[in-house]
């Protein structure tokens, strides 16, 4: 991934939404949430004392400079 695209990503919150992280990997929440259901989903989540699901910026940013950007939408 260019580090322009990158750079872009530093603007983030330091802690995404699903509905974030689905727009950044630019894929469905749905996706998201049915290949955390199958545990096959790259990026932890992190667990909050609410039900709803975090990702920490650090994890998502370390995904994509992997080169692994769209895996998550394709498989």
């Amino acid at each position: 991934m260019a580090n322009d695209d990158l750079d872009g990503l530093e603007a983030l919150p330091d802690v995404l939404t699903i509905r974030e992280l689905a727009r950044v990997l630019r894929c469905s929440e749905s996706t998201i949430k049915r290949r955390l259901r199958a545990g096959v989903f790259p990026i932890p989540p992190l667990r909050g004392l609410d039900k709803r699901m975090r990702f920490a910026k650090a994890s998502v940013l370390r995904y994509l400079d992997s080169g692994a950007r769209g895996r998550a939408a394709r498989r």
